[in-house]
C-alpha cells in the first residue's frame, strides 16, 4: 500500500510536468484521454483521428491510406502511462528474481529433470490406481516445511482434494473453444499466435501471479501484449485484439481465480466446493457480462465514444484496446526507435535495470527500508491516473489504513476473525450494487433515474467533481 501511495504521488507530479511542459504537444490535446487524436487539434478544439480511413475491407491497415491520413497522436498523460507501466512490467521480472528467487524457483520445480521423468511413469498418470488414503496423504504433507500453514490445517479436516484432471479438463475445453472461435469469427490471428498466447500467459502467470500472491497487486500486462501482437502481426489490428484477449484477459482471469483459491484456503473451504463455485461463477458471469454489454452499448453509445465520458459512464477500457490495437499495428511509425513515441518501447529495457540499485543498497547496507521498495508497483501507479475516473482512491486508502494498520495493530483478534470475511462481503456487495444500479438507476437499460441536484451533485454543464468541461471539445 505504501508503494502504491508513492506511485500515486509520483503520478501527480509526472502528469503535471508532462502536460504543462508541453511534452509530446500535450497542451494541444485533452489532459486525460485514451483516444487517437488528429494532428490538427489544438487547445480549444480536439479532433479525434478517423481510423476507418486507413483500414481495408479485411480490417487491415492500408499503408497508402495511412500516408494520406497521417500518423495519429496520443495525449501526453497516456504516453506517460505506457512508459511507466512498461518499465514496471519488466521491473517485475528483475524484482522477483532478486528478492523472491526461492518462490520463483519453487514455481518452476515441476520442470526439474527428476520431476519431468515422473510424468512418464505409469503411477503418475494412472491416478485411479493411487491407493493412498486421505489420512495417509494428510500425515505425509504435515511434515512438509514448504506447505502453507492454512493448507496443513485443511489437511487435518481430511477434505477430498480436487483432482488435477478436473483442472486439466477445464484447460483443454477452454483451449479448444478458443481455437474454434479464432477461425469462426475470422479473427485474422493465425493458429501459432494462439499457441504463443497460451505459452506467454503461462509464463506471465508465474511471475505476476506470484507477485500478486505476495503483495496483493495485480499488474496490467495489456500494453506489452498489444505491443507483441503489433510486431508479430503488423497491419492487423483485429488480430491484435484477439491476441490480447487470449493473453491479458486470460491472465487477469487466472489471477482472480488464484486469488479466490487463496481466500478459500484461508477460510478452510473444501477444495471441491471451491472448484464448483468458481466454474459456476465463470459461466454465469460470462452470460451476465454479455447481457450488460449489449444493453449498455446500445443505450449509452454516445457517451462511451466521447473523449471525456461522464462521472458514471466511460468507454476508457474499450478505447484503450482500440487505440493500442491500431497504434501497435503501425508500430514502425509510432513506437519503434526513431519514431515519435520511441520511449514507449525503450522503457521496457530500462525497467530491467531500475530495481537493481535498491537491491544493491539493501545488500551492502542492510537497511530494511530498501527491502520494502517495489519499483514495479511504484512505476505502474505512476501512470495509473490516466483514466480520469479516480474518485475511489481516497476511500481506498482510508479503509486500507484502518484495516491494515490500526485494526491489525490494536485489535489483532478482530482483524484475524473479521478482516477477510468483511473484505469478501464488501467485494461481493459492491458487484451486486453495481449490477443493480447499472440497470435500475444509471440508464444501462435505457431509462435513467436522476439524483437530486445539490452541491455534491451539480447539474447543468458541470461535472460532479467541478472540472471545467467545454462541450465543444468532445470531438
Amino acid at each position: 500500500m505504501t508503494n502504491m501511495m508513492i506511485g500515486i504521488c509520483g503520478c501527480y507530479m509526472l502528469f503535471m510536468g508532462v502536460y504543462y511542459g508541453n511534452v509530446w504537444r500535450s497542451l494541444d490535446f485533452p489532459f486525460l484521454s485514451q483516444d487517437l487524436l488528429d494532428g490538427s487539434s489544438n487547445s480549444t478544439n480536439y479532433v479525434v483521428w478517423n481510423q476507418t480511413l486507413i483500414l481495408n475491407d479485411k480490417f487491415e491497415v492500408d499503408h497508402s491510406k495511412l500516408q494520406a491520413a497521417g500518423i495519429p497522436y496520443l495525449t501526453g498523460t497516456y504516453i506517460s502511462y505506457l512508459i511507466t507501466s512498461n518499465m514496471g512490467l519488466t521491473a517485475t521480472f528483475t524484482h522477483m528474481l532478486l528478492w523472491n528467487w526461492d518462490d520463483v524457483k519453487a514455481g518452476w520445480s515441476w520442470a526439474a529433470p527428476s520431476n519431468l521423468k515422473k510424468v512418464f511413469k505409469a503411477s503418475t498418470w494412472k491416478f485411479w490406481q493411487n491407493a493412498e488414503t486421505p489420512e495417509e496423504r494428510s500425515q505425509r504433507k504435515q511434515n512438509d516445511p514448504t506447505l502453507d500453514p492454512h493448507y496443513k490445517l485443511m489437511m487435518r479436516n481430511l477434505y477430498k482434494e480436487c483432482p488435477l484432471w478436473w483442472w486439466g479438463a477445464v484447460v483443454a475445453v477452454s483451449w479448444v473453444v478458443g481455437l474454434v472461435c479464432l477461425y469462426a469469427m475470422k479473427s485474422t490471428l493465425p493458429w501459432w499466435g494462439f499457441v504463443l498466447s497460451t505459452v506467454l500467459t503461462s509464463l506471465f502467470m508465474l511471475f505476476f501471479g506470484a507477485q500478486m500472491g505476495i503483495t496483493g497487486f495485480q499488474f496490467n500486462v495489456q500494453p506489452i501484449c498489444q505491443m507483441l501482437a503489433g510486431y508479430m502481426f503488423p497491419g492487423r489490428p483485429l488480430a491484435n485484439f484477439y491476441f490480447t484477449c487470449y493473453t491479458y484477459n486470460a491472465l487477469q482471469q487466472g489471477e482472480l481465480l488464484a486469488k479466490d483459491l487463496k481466500l478459500a484456503q484461508y477460510t478452510h473451504l473444501p477444495p471441491r466446493c471451491t472448484f464448483l463455485v468458481q466454474i459456476m461463477g465463470c459461466l454465469i458471469g460470462a452470460l451476465f457480462n454479455w447481457v450488460m454489454m449489449i444493453s449498455i452499448v446500445q443505450n449509452q453509445a454516445t457517451i462511451l465514444t466521447s473523449i471525456q465520458g461522464s462521472n458514471i459512464w466511460s468507454g476508457q477500457n474499450i478505447q484503450q484496446f482500440n487505440t493500442l490495437a491500431i497504434a501497435w499495428s503501425i508500430a514502425g511509425d509510432m513506437f519503434s526507435v526513431g519514431a515519435r513515441y520511441q520511449w514507449v518501447t525503450l522503457s521496457f529495457l530500462l525497467g530491467f535495470v531500475v530495481p537493481v540499485p535498491f537491491w544493491l543498497a539493501h545488500r551492502y547496507t542492510g537497511w530494511r527500508f530498501f527491502s520494502y521498495i517495489n519499483l514495479s508497483i511504484i512505476l505502474w501507479y505512476m501512470g495509473n491516473l490516466f483514466v480520469g475516473i479516480n474518485s475511489s482512491l481516497t476511500s481506498f486508502f482510508i479503509v486500507g489504513f484502518f484495516a491494515q494498520y490500526w485494526l491489525r495493530k490494536y485489535r489483532p483478534q478482530a482483524f484475524v476473525k473479521y478482516n477477510y470475511l468483511f473484505s469478501a462481503a464488501m467485494d461481493g456487495g459492491t458487484q451486486v450494487l453495481v449490477f443493480v444500479f447499472t440497470f435500475a438507476v444509471f440508464g444501462g437499460s435505457g431509462k435513467e433515474v436522476d439524483f437530486p441536484t445539490w452541491a455534491g451533485n451539480p447539474g447543468g454543464t458541470h461535472n460532479v467533481d467541478y472540472c471545467l468541461i467545454n462541450p465543444a471539445n468532445d470531438g
